[in-house]
């Protein structure tokens, strides 16, 4: 989790007043040359901005459809940059290889002499886009150079390292957050307690790090300041990404019990309706392959017997669709078909109505 840019908004504000003049929707024009696109920014005075994609990225699909669609942005690079767009296998191979771009989608910012400014990684929604375009102009590498410089002589000054990682977000240096957070938490006896608890809140994402050894040591003093069903809950989520980036997804169907191994070690008291959903949830946003089915589906029965009403309704549907479509047992469909019934009570949709008559016909047969 990484801190929004506390300047971002009155940056963007300043920005916008300056394009709003532009009443006409420009789309941004992308080139698929560099060498040409160089040459054309150096004529008319504007910066190179590269973008390199791939064919199978989420996030360059969804800056395409949600970003680069918005008529600011398309009005402000077009009048300050020659856009390029390249595939990191095709037109895009050799660019890619000779700066060392590795993840995508990455934007690669260029004055009009051709040398890079900046480069940030990722998905960016409309203010960090033009944000990014923006710190470019201030030349980060020579920022870079000048903040490690002091760093040396100020590293024990909590009011420089706060600016320091300020700096670390603006670049999105992921590396670079992760060291100075931790130096900030190391130090807390030196920085105000709601902003180092604060940062434990915002940044912490791994289970294998200092931050959550924080939270967990301090975590009564983490419940009384945000809540223990927010502290708990995030908790949860960090250690439910954990195990699912351990766990085979041939042994999915472990995965509760994987859970509740870890959450005793921390000696957490745990209810269902707070494990469920978040394993649920995440569960959802992760591909599991078709020939692992079964697997999920076991998982599933356990969480469809021991019912939970704070699991998501569509979530608790979905569950019930894998275990009718993998190689259940009568056993196990009963324990699908129960919480169907259930779904039914509350809200007997023409779907749900359907599944139920398909159950039945898996029953028969």
């Amino acid at each position: 989790m990484r801190l929004c840019y506390r300047i971002g908004v009155i940056i963007l504000a300043y920005l916008l007043s300056n394009i709003s003049v532009y009443s006409q929707v420009v789309e941004i024009d992308f080139h698929d040359d560099f060498k040409e696109a160089k040459a054309k920014a150096k004529a008319e005075g504007k910066h190179v901005l590269v973008y390199v994609y791939s064919d199978y990225c989420n996030e360059c699909v969804e800056m395409e459809k949600y970003v680069f669609t918005k008529q600011d942005v398309r009005t402000y690079f077009t009048k300050n940059y020659i856009s390029v767009k390249l595939h990191i296998r095709k037109n895009g191979k050799h660019f890619a290889w000779k700066h060392k771009v590795k993840l995508y989608p990455t934007f690669l910012f260029f004055n009009k002499d051709g040398k890079e400014l900046h480069r940030v990684r990722g998905f960016l929604d409309e203010t960090e886009f033009i944000l990014a375009s923006e710190e470019s102009y201030r030349n980060p590498k020579d920022q870079y150079k000048s903040y490690a410089k002091q760093y040396r002589k100020r590293k024990k000054d909590p009011e420089f390292l706060l600016e320091y990682l300020g700096f670390a977000e603006r670049m999105r240096n992921n590396r670079l957050i992760d060291q100075l957070v931790d130096e900030i938490v190391d130090r807390r006896e030196i920085v105000d307690e709601v902003v180092w608890m604060d940062m434990v809140m915002s940044y912490v994402y791994k289970e294998n790090s200092k931050l959550f050894k924080v939270l967990i040591e301090h975590k009564e003093s983490f419940y009384e300041k945000y809540g223990k069903a927010q502290v708990k809950k995030r908790i949860l989520e960090i250690i439910v990404d954990s195990e699912l980036s351990k766990i085979s997804y041939n042994k999915l169907d472990k995965l509760i019990i994987k859970n509740k191994q870890t959450i005793n070690q921390h000696n957490l008291r745990v209810t269902k309706d707070e494990l469920f959903p978040i394993i649920t949830n995440q569960l959802r946003e992760m591909y599991i392959p078709d020939k692992n089915y079964d697997s999920l589906a076991k998982l599933y029965v356990e969480i469809l017997s021991d019912y939970s009403e704070k699991v998501d309704r569509k979530i608790t549907e979905e569950m019930i669709n894998v275990v009718i479509g993998s190689k259940t047992n009568n056993a196990q469909l009963v324990i699908a078909e129960k919480a169907l019934d259930r779904l039914i009570e509350e809200d007997p949709t023409a779907n749900r109505k359907k599944l139920k008559l398909y159950i039945e016909q898996i029953k028969t047969h």
